[in-house]
C-alpha cells in the first residue's frame, strides 16, 4: 500500500481528488494547520493544478472541467468574503472578454478563480497573458495560443517570489 489511511496526507490527497479544494480547507483545519500554512498548501495545490491544465492546454488546446470548475467555484466563494472591488471589476472584465471571444472559457474560469483565491497571481498572469498576446498579435502568425501555459507561468513566478520573500525573512 502506498499510503496508510490514518496519515493526514492520505486524507489530503483523497479529499482533493474526491471533493475538491473546499474539503481540503476543512481537513487542514481538522489537523490543526494554521490558516497561513493552509493558504500556502492551497497555493501549492492551485499551482499543481495549473501545471496540469497548462500541459493539457498546450497539447490539445482543451482543458478538463475537473480542473477549471473547482477553481472557479472556490474563487467565487472566496470573493463572497472579500470586501474588495478590484477583483469583482477584474472578474467582470474577464467574463466580458470570454463572451466576446477574446479569451477561452478555461482561461476565464481559471483567472476568475485565481482572483478569488490568489489575486496577486491572477494579476501577474493577466499581465503576462497580455504581453504574450500583444507579441503574437504583432507577429500575426497565430490567432490563438494556449493561455493556461502563460497563466501557469505567472502563478509559478508569483509563487517563487512569495517563497523567496518567506525565505529571506
Amino acid at each position: 500500500m502506498l499510503m496508510d489511511k490514518s496519515e493526514p496526507l492520505f486524507h489530503f490527497v483523497s479529499a482533493l481528488l474526491s471533493y475538491g479544494p473546499l474539503t481540503l480547507l476543512m481537513i487542514l483545519a481538522t489537523y490543526g494547520i494554521s490558516p497561513q500554512n493552509g493558504l500556502f498548501v492551497i497555493k501549492v495545490v492551485v499551482l499543481v493544478l495549473l501545471v496540469i491544465a497548462a500541459v493539457q492546454d498546450y497539447k490539445t488546446r482543451e482543458v478538463s472541467n475537473w480542473i477549471t470548475i473547482p477553481l472557479f467555484l472556490l474563487g467565487l466563494l472566496a470573493l463572497m468574503f472579500l470586501h474588495s472591488v478590484l477583483p469583482i471589476i477584474a472578474m467582470t472584465l474577464l467574463f466580458v472578454s470570454w463572451v466576446k471571444g477574446w479569451l477561452g472559457a478555461a482561461d476565464a474560469k481559471v483567472l476568475i478563480g485565481l482572483f478569488g483565491v490568489w489575486s496577486l497571481s491572477a494579476i501577474v498572469s493577466m499581465l503576462l497573458l497580455g504581453i504574450y498576446g500583444a507579441y503574437l498579435l504583432g507577429r500575426q502568425d497565430e490567432k490563438s495560443f494556449p493561455g493556461l501555459v502563460t497563466i501557469a507561468i505567472g502563478a509559478g513566478l508569483t509563487f517563487a517570489g512569495e517563497v523567496s520573500i518567506i525565505l529571506l525573512n
